[in-house]
């Protein structure tokens, strides 16, 4: 019986695993001081291979409680084969209306912030995110690094 227990456990934390999210690039760019300056843009270059595979694309943001501001306004451009696909602005928020940040962790708080889910490349090749801050300081205080995650998206999961 007990063998049993554990064969039934493996089995379902093998099943429980194999149905997770592939990453297939984690890239951080750290920021100089913890101070973003405007003229700064951040930079992200990736592979695709795969068009016929979903992917979930996501921002990560790495900032202290020195962060002096509820949200973050973000400039972003896609970028394919040195043709710019896509271009906008995003408005993401940091913290909550009493300013405790919303991020895990204490005193470095990092927060996910979904940029495309399952979405299809149209292409295969090499693909560039580039990011500069819109906020009215030219000097962003609290802000360590900011990252982008490519994540194979699995069919089977809900």
């Amino acid at each position: 019986m007990k063998n049993s227990i554990t064969i039934l456990f493996f089995l379902l934390c093998t099943f429980c695993f194999s149905c997770d999210d592939q990453v297939i690039y984690n890239h951080f760019e750290s920021i100089d001081k913890s101070i973003w300056e405007k003229k700064k843009a951040l930079s992200f270059i990736f592979d695709i291979q795969d068009t016929t595979q979903p992917y979930h694309v996501i921002l990560e943001i790495r900032n202290s409680n020195l962060y002096p501001y509820q949200n973050l306004i973000l400039g972003r451009q896609v970028i394919y084969q040195d043709s710019l696909l896509h271009q906008d602005t995003l408005n993401i928020t940091l913290a909550d209306q009493y300013g405790r940040f919303l991020g895990k962790g204490i005193s470095l708080f990092e927060t996910d912030y979904p940029l495309y889910r399952n979405h299809h490349f149209i292409q295969s090749g090499t693909y560039q995110l580039h990011f500069y801050h819109l906020m009215y300081r030219e000097s962003l205080p609290g802000m360590h690094e900011i990252g982008i995650r490519l994540e194979t998206s699995s069919t089977l999961k809900r």
